[in-house]
C-alpha cells in the first residue's frame, strides 16, 4: 500500500478536473531522501524529475525530448481510447517529471486540455488550449490543439470561434473536423460553403445519413420546402429506422408537414422522434408538439405533453406558458376546478416574482446608499467596515434573488432577468474597484513614492558607470599595449575621481545655504573644502599622467570632456527629477486616481438608475401577465358558474317534470 504522500498525490491529482496542474514547482521544495521510506513510489518520481533537470542543465535536451515523447506515445494511446483513468494518473506523473522544462510546456498545455475535455471540464479545456495557441504559435501540436479546441467550440455552439479556428489550421482536416466545421457554417447561414463541405462526407459510413439529410435541409433553405420535403422522404425508404441520428429525420418531417398544414402527418411524425430519441428531449420540443395536438383537438395528447414541461424538476422558460395550455385546455374540457387551480398557482408565482422584484429594488437602493457613504469614508474605523459588513451581505441576499427570479418569472422576455443580474454584477464590481480606488488613493496621498527614485537611482548609477568609463579612457586611451594592471590603477583612479567630484558638488550646495543663511563660518568650511578638493582632483589627474606617461590628444581628450559635461547634466536632472517625485509624484496620482473615482461613481450612480429601470420594466411585465391570467380566471369562474346554472336548471326542470308527473298518477 503506498503511503501518505501517494494519497496526497491521488488528492492534488483530483484537483486537476476543476483546476489547471499549476505550481509543478513545488515538488522542488522536497527532498526525494526524505520520503525514500515513507513513498518509494513518489521518490522514484521525483528523483527522475531532478534526473531530467540535470539533463536540461548540462545541454543534454535531445535526451530529455526522447524521453518525454516515449511518455506521450502512452498518453496519446489512452486520448484515443478515450481511458480518462490512464490518462490522468500518467499525466500527473508526466507533469512532475518533466514540470518546469520549457521546450515542453506546450506540450503539456495540450494533454492538461485533452484530460479536462475527456473528464467533461470543457471549459477548462477550451481555456487551456486558448493559453496554448496564444503563447506557443510555433507549438507543433498547435493543429492538434486546433482539432481538439473544434470540437469543444462544437459541442458549445461557439459557431464564429469554430470557424475561425478552422481557418488556422494547416493540415488536411478529417472527417469528424469537416462535420464540425459544416455544421457551423450551416448554423451561421453560410449554406453554400456548408453544402459543399457535407457533399465531401456523403462517402465515410459515420457521416453518410447525416450528410444527406443536412443536404435535404438546406434544400429548404436555398429552394423550397416541398423540394426539402421530398428529400427527406427519399431519405425515409432509403435508410431503416435503427440508423444512427434517425431521429433527425423525424424531427425534420414532423416540422415540414406542420408548415405545410397537414397536421396529422406532422403529429404522427413527431410521435416517432419522440419514441426514437433516446436522450432527454428539450422542453422546446415537448412545447411544439403539444401545441400541434392542441391545434389539432387531440386535447389529451396535448396534456400529456405539457406535463412533461411542468412536471421536470429544472424549470425551463416554457413552464410558465405550458402551466398556462395546461389551464386553457382543462377549461375547455370542462375541468374548471384544474383550470382554476393551474391559474391561481401561476399568479401566486407571479407574486412571489413581485414581492422578490420589490425587495431587489430597495436593496439595491441601500447598497448604493451604503456605498456613497465608504466612497466618502477614507479613514479606517468600525462604523466603516460595519458598513462594508452590510454590503457585502445584500450582494450575497441579491445574487441568491436571482435564482428565484430564474426559476419563477414569467413574464414576457426571460432575457431580461439575465440582464438583470450581469447589471447587478457590474454594480458590485463597480463599487469594489471604487473601494479599492479609495485605499490606494489614500496610500498614495500619506506616503512619499520610493520605487520610482529607485529606478531613477539605477539611472544615475549607470551614468556614474559611464563616467567612470570616460575617465579610464582619458587616462589609458593614448596607450598602444595596455595590461590588466594599468586598467585597475585607472579604474580605481577613475572611481576616486568621481567620488571626490560628488563631494564637492556637496559642499558648494553647502556654501549656497550659507550664503543664504549669512553663516560666514560654514561659509569658509565650504570654501576651505572645495579649494581642498579641486587640489585632490588636480592631484588625480597628475598621478595618471606620471602613471601612464601622458594622456590622449587635446581633440580626444574634448571629446571626454564633452561627453562628461553631457552625462553630468543628465545626472543633475535625474537628481531633481527623484527630488521632485518624493515631493510631489503620488500625489499626482491621487489626484488623478481622484478624477477617475468621481467618474466612476457617475457611472456607478447610472448603473443604479439603469438597474431600476429594468426592475420597473419585469414588474409591468409580470403585472400584464398576471392581468392577463386573472382575466382567464374570470372568464374559467363564469364559465363554471354558466354550467352550475345550467346544471341547476337542468336539475330543477327534473324536479319539475317529476312532481307533475306524481301529480298526475294520484289523480
Amino acid at each position: 500500500m503506498k503511503g501518505f504522500f501517494f494519497i496526497l498525490l491521488v488528492l492534488i491529482l483530483s484537483q486537476v478536473l476543476s483546476a489547471q496542474i499549476e505550481n509543478i514547482g513545488t515538488w522542488d521544495n522536497i527532498d526525494p531522501e526524505e520520503i525514500r521510506e515513507e513513498d518509494p513510489y513518489l521518490y522514484s518520481l521525483l528523483l527522475e524529475k531532478k534526473n531530467t533537470q540535470d539533463l536540461y542543465e548540462i545541454g543534454q535536451l535531445k535526451k530529455v525530448e526522447r524521453n518525454f515523447k516515449r511518455e506521450s506515445r502512452r498518453l496519446d494511446r489512452y486520448i484515443r481510447k478515450s481511458d480518462r483513468e490512464n490518462l490522468l494518473n500518467h499525466l500527473l506523473e508526466v507533469e512532475i517529471i518533466y514540470g518546469g522544462i520549457p521546450t515542453l510546456e506546450d506540450k503539456l498545455l495540450y494533454y492538461q486540455s485533452a484530460n479536462y475535455f475527456l473528464h467533461g471540464a470543457i471549459h477548462r479545456a477550451r481555456d487551456t488550449a486558448e493559453t496554448l495557441l496564444l503563447t506557443y504559435p510555433e507549438s507543433e501540436r498547435f493543429d492538434k490543439t486546433i482539432e481538439l479546441l473544434q470540437e469543444i467550440y462544437f459541442l458549445l455552439q461557439e459557431n464564429d470561434t469554430l470557424i475561425l479556428v478552422s481557418s488556422l489550421y494547416s493540415g488536411k482536416m478529417n472527417e469528424h473536423q469537416k462535420f464540425w466545421l459544416a455544421q457551423a457554417l450551416f448554423n451561421t447561414g453560410e449554406y453554400g460553403k456548408a453544402a459543399a463541405l457535407f457533399q465531401e462526407l456523403l462517402k465515410p459510413k459515420e457521416y453518410r445519413f447525416r450528410a444527406e439529410a443536412m443536404l435535404a435541409l438546406i434544400t429548404y433553405f436555398e429552394k423550397d420546402i416541398d423540394s426539402s420535403l421530398q428529400a427527406f422522404l427519399v431519405l425515409e425508404n432509403k435508410y431503416k429506422p435503427r440508423t444512427a441520428y434517425y431521429y433527425f429525420l423525424y424531427l425534420s418531417l414532423a416540422r415540414l408537414f406542420a408548415e405545410k398544414g397537414y397536421q396529422a402527418a406532422s403529429l404522427e411524425y413527431y410521435e416517432k422522434f419522440v419514441n426514437s430519441f433516446n436522450y432527454e428531449i428539450p422542453d422546446e420540443i415537448y412545447y411544439e408538439i403539444a401545441s400541434g395536438f392542441q391545434d389539432y383537438g387531440d386535447d389529451e395528447r396535448a396534456l400529456y405533453y405539457y406535463r412533461h414541461i411542468v412536471t421536470k424538476p429544472q424549470k425551463s422558460e416554457y413552464f410558465p406558458l405550458a402551466k398556462y395550455q395546461i389551464s386553457v385546455v382543462e377549461q375547455r374540457q370542462g375541468n374548471f376546478p384544474e383550470a382554476v387551480d393551474n391559474l391561481n398557482d401561476i399568479i401566486s408565482q407571479n407574486q412571489l416574482v413581485l414581492e422578490t422584484l420589490e425587495i431587489k429594488s430597495g436593496l439595491t437602493g441601500k447598497y448604493g446608499r451604503l456605498q456613497h457613504e465608504v466612497f466618502q469614508d477614507r479613514s479606517e474605523n468600525e462604523t466603516k467596515n460595519s458598513k462594508l459588513k452590510e454590503t457585502s451581505l445584500i450582494e450575497n441576499a441579491l445574487n441568491r434573488s436571482n435564482i428565484t427570479l430564474k426559476d419563477l418569472y414569467t413574464g414576457k422576455d426571460s432575457r431580461s432577468v439575465h440582464i438583470l443580474g450581469e447589471i447587478e454584477s457590474e454594480y458590485f464590481s463597480y463599487s469594489s474597484t471604487i473601494n479599492l480606488m479609495n485605499a490606494i488613493i489614500t496610500i498614495a496621498e500619506s506616503r512619499p513614492n520610493t520605487k520610482v527614485p529607485r529606478l531613477i537611482d539605477s539611472y544615475i548609477s549607470e551614468l556614474d558607470s559611464s563616467l567612470v568609463t570616460l575617465e579610464i579612457i582619458r587616462y589609458i586611451g593614448h596607450l598602444p599595449r595596455m595590461t590588466y594592471r594599468d586598467y585597475q590603477i585607472a579604474k580605481i583612479l577613475a572611481q576616486e575621481k568621481l567620488y571626490e567630484q560628488k563631494l564637492l558638488i556637496a559642499w558648494y550646495d553647502v556654501g549656497k545655504i550659507a550664503r543664504k543663511k549669512n553663516d560666514p563660518e560654514l561659509l569658509a568650511s565650504s570654501e576651505r573644502s572645495q579649494q581642498l578638493l579641486q587640489l585632490n582632483l588636480e592631484a588625480l589627474d597628475r598621478i595618471a599622467e606620471i602613471s601612464f606617461k601622458g594622456s590622449p590628444s587635446a581633440e580626444i581628450r574634448q571629446l571626454i570632456s564633452q561627453e562628461s559635461e553631457a552625462i553630468k547634466s543628465n545626472r543633475e536632472d535625474l537628481q531633481i527629477l527623484k527630488g521632485q517625485v518624493m515631493a510631489r509624484f503620488n500625489t499626482q496620482i491621487a489626484k488623478k486616481l481622484s478624477k477617475r473615482k468621481d467618474n466612476m461613481i457617475l457611472d456607478f450612480d447610472q448603473l443604479g438608475k439603469t438597474y431600476n429601470e429594468i426592475i420597473s420594466s419585469l414588474q409591468s411585465d409580470v403585472n400584464e401577465v398576471n392581468d392577463q391570467y386573472e382575466y382567464n380566471l374570470l372568464d374559467v369562474h363564469f364559465r363554471q358558474t354558466n354550467t352550475l346554472d345550467r346544471e341547476y336548471e337542468k336539475i330543477q326542470r327534473n324536479l319539475q317534470e317529476n312532481l307533475i308527473n306524481e301529480q298526475s298518477n294520484s289523480e
